[in-house]
């Protein structure tokens, strides 16, 4: 009975610290994403909402998300290994994230003309380039926190959301300025 009653309680101690730990580590993982999502949505809105002028909603938009990009690259290099489980529940995020990263990308490329003709085409490529940096950065720091088996395929989830910025530093690749 003594020993049964050591097991129980070895059990539970060991639920009580590693569950909350593990839930911890993978939230944090969830929260870097989803504010990411959220500053390349609100940067969608700022580029949607863009006709002429200086474009300092678009800038000021375009900065807050480099900022939370590497922001969580920071946050994410803190993180302890996830195990294949926590890594798996990545994967949805991921991708919705790239849903929205797909968004702003494409509204980016389809308001070039307005960006050129107000001089703002090279500014537009450097927040691009500033956000590939980024988030090839916060790939590399989320690939490094998962298993060896998993690697490719956190690296090929990066790899849309970062082939998707790369598309619109390639559409707006050679801009004149003013």
């Amino acid at each position: 009975m003594k020993f049964s009653s050591t097991l129980a309680a070895l059990g539970f101690a060991l639920t009580a610290t590693a569950s909350p730990l593990s839930a911890r580590d993978l939230a944090a993982f969830k929260t870097i994403i989803t504010n990411i999502q959220n500053d390349a949505d609100a940067l969608d809105v700022a580029v949607d909402a863009y006709t002429s002028g200086d474009g300092a909603a678009v800038s000021s938009a375009n900065n807050k998300l480099v900022g939370t990009i590497n922001a969580g690259v920071t946050t994410a290099n803190a993180q302890p290994m996830l195990t294949d489980l926590e890594a798996i529940g990545l994967v949805t995020p991921v991708n919705t994230a790239n849903d929205h990263v797909t968004i702003v990308v494409d509204d980016t490329i389809a308001k070039k003309d307005a960006f050129v003709t107000n001089c703002l085409g090279p500014g537009i490529l450097a927040g691009l380039n500033a956000q590939l940096a980024g988030a090839k950065s916060l790939a590399t720091a989320i690939t490094a926190k998962v298993s060896d088996g998993l690697k490719p395929t956190a690296a090929q989830l990066a790899g849309k959301i970062t082939a998707n910025i790369q598309r619109g530093v390639d559409a707006y690749t050679g801009v004149a300025g003013c």
